[in-house]
């Protein structure tokens, strides 16, 4: 595992047509299966942390152009989010412009503004299809990986955000799925291709940084010669040049582009990268904990167990075909770890390295499989048993419950968080000043009401929502206890606070200055 030869990334021959087809029939039905299964709860489910951020530069984009949080005037020079209503810097804008052609078409609610994370899902799903069929000795290995990667909380959670995430891993699967093969030869069009997919990484969001050092580190130690030089450096040119196209937009505003960088990468009082990467265990011990409480204590060990299933026939059988697939995946927790450090939560980092983990599950699936036939005995039913086992495991956090919610309650308001919000609309002053938290940000800035956000995060949104005449806030707001801490009186609520799958809202009046009644 210290070393990739090259000839471990050398092209699998390619399976018959005729299973191909079959593969690439299995692979659109779970597509479209995802696409039944989500796109509903996408646009039912209101808001979630983060999302009242991420979801409004789109549509600020198709007004002038330019990213912006114009509900978010941070004036506090440790905020990242520092004069946001100008200019959001804080992170890089392509999911934004992404975002905005599907505003241009498409109702300006929560669903639309997840559909960039949703098609980039698919784009995932697609990389990882292509490095599974590539090692698997059959199509089943692919289908196997993308089935339950797809199934999987470690996908379903990162999906439904708002957030530039899943874009950017599909840009780094893509350029591993690209690379793939090009063992020591100089090819300049997949070293060219690859470049530009990390640059389109780097514009969406800094994970990309992870796997721009593992490609560097992939093609130095697989090249000859000066090719250990020439490749990384093309690669990297390229990327730095797609990158730059950041560049006209920092030049609106230099100095505000500074501050937000700043505060967002650079003011977390950890201790300093060099040394995290050399004792990464605080780090790791810290993600790890969140990832097993996040993900389960059934989907964590399935990614963790099946890459150390792979290093186990790397190590004592010499593997060469699955070196790789560890060293990707083992690396890539290492590195996302170590970048980020023991102070921040974000579930969505982690959908890369588990791609690696789920692509060995299928790998390991496939062979498993294999070796069940070649004793010809009970084939099948241990086929079924096996395929109901791990239908069984995936089953918890699938979020099955929420899609069925959805779609048997789709005529009804209090399940469609967008008719809970005009709901509320209707009953309360057009010119009134609203404090409102994520779970209905977008719906009433998209409405034309002057919004504030009511969530208050040190170092990210304001210490206080400022002057608002009334206040509303979800089941987020009433566990943070938001309205408590405020002078105000509540008026009225809407939805179904029982039915956690339903939408709710609470509408508090301010009693700090006067405001007219509702209607």
């Amino acid at each position: 595992m210290s070393s990739i030869p090259a000839s471990a990334f050398s092209k699998n021959e390619s399976p018959p047509a005729r299973l191909m087809d079959r593969g690439s029939l299995a692979f659109y039905g779970l597509v479209l299966f995802f696409l039944a299964c989500r796109l509903p709860v996408m646009y039912s489910q209101p808001g979630f942390i983060d999302d009242e951020c991420y979801a409004i530069p789109g549509l600020t984009i198709l007004e002038n152009g330019i990213p912006r949080l114009p509900h978010v005037a941070g004036r506090e020079t440790t905020s990242v989010y520092y004069h946001a209503d100008e200019v959001l810097y804080c992170e890089p804008p392509l999911m934004f412009y992404l975002q905005a052609l599907f505003y241009l078409v498409l109702p300006h609610e929560y669903g639309t503004g997840r559909l960039v994370s949703a098609a980039a899902g698919i784009g995932v799903l697609a990389a990882a299809w292509r490095i599974a069929s590539r090692l698997g000795k059959t199509w089943q290995a692919a289908i196997w990986a993308v089935g339950l990667f797809s199934a999987s909380r470690w996908f379903y959670l990162s999906v439904l955000k708002v957030r530039p995430d899943m874009l950017c891993v599909m840009f780094g699967l893509w350029a591993i799925a690209t690379l793939w093969g090009i063992g020591s030869r100089f090819h300049w069009r997949p070293l060219i291709t690859t470049g530009i997919l990390i640059g389109l990484g780097g514009l969406s969001h800094a994970l990309a940084l992870a796997y721009a050092v593992q490609i560097a580190a992939w093609l130095f130690v697989t090249g000859q010669g000066w090719q250990r030089l020439t490749r990384p450096a093309l690669v990297a040119g390229v990327a730095l040049v797609v990158t730059a196209a950041w560049i006209p937009l920092i030049l609106v505003r230099p100095d505000l582009f500074l501050i937000q960088f700043r505060n967002q990468y650079l003011g977390v009082n950890d201790d300093p990268l060099w040394l995290r990467l050399l004792w990464p265990w605080e780090s790791i011990a810290y993600h790890a904990q969140y990832m097993l409480e996040n993900f389960g204590p059934i989907q964590f060990p399935v990614v963790i167990g099946s890459l150390i299933a792979c290093t186990m026939l790397c190590l004592r059988q010499g593997d060469a075909a699955l070196r790789p697939l560890c060293w990707l995946g083992w690396t890539g927790f290492y590195l996302i770890a170590c970048l980020v450090g023991p102070h921040h939560m974000t579930l969505g980092y982690w959908v890369y390295p588990a791609a690696f983990g789920f692509i060995a599950a299928g790998v390991l699936i496939d062979r498993v499989a294999l070796a069940i036939t070649a004793k010809g005995r009970f084939v099948a039913p241990i086929r079924w048993a096996g395929a109901g086992l791990l239908i069984l495991l995936m089953l918890p956090g699938m979020g099955l419950k929420a899609t069925v919610s959805s779609i048997r309650n789709w005529n009804d308001p209090d399940y469609r968080a967008p008719l809970v919000a005009k709901k509320l609309m209707d009953q309360l002053p057009a010119d009134a000043r609203y404090a409102v938290d994520p779970a209905f940000t977008l719906d009433f800035y998209a409405a034309g009401r002057k919004t504030l956000p009511a969530q208050l995060f040190p170092g990210y949104l304001p210490q206080s929502p400022g002057d608002y005449d009334y206040l509303i806030v979800s089941r987020l707001g009433v566990d943070d206890g938001m309205a408590q801490r405020q002078c105000a009186e509540k008026l009225l609520t809407a939805g179904k606070f029982d039915d956690l799958l339903a939408c709710y809202a609470e509408v508090y009046r301010s009693t700090k200055s006067p405001c007219p009644p509702p209607e």
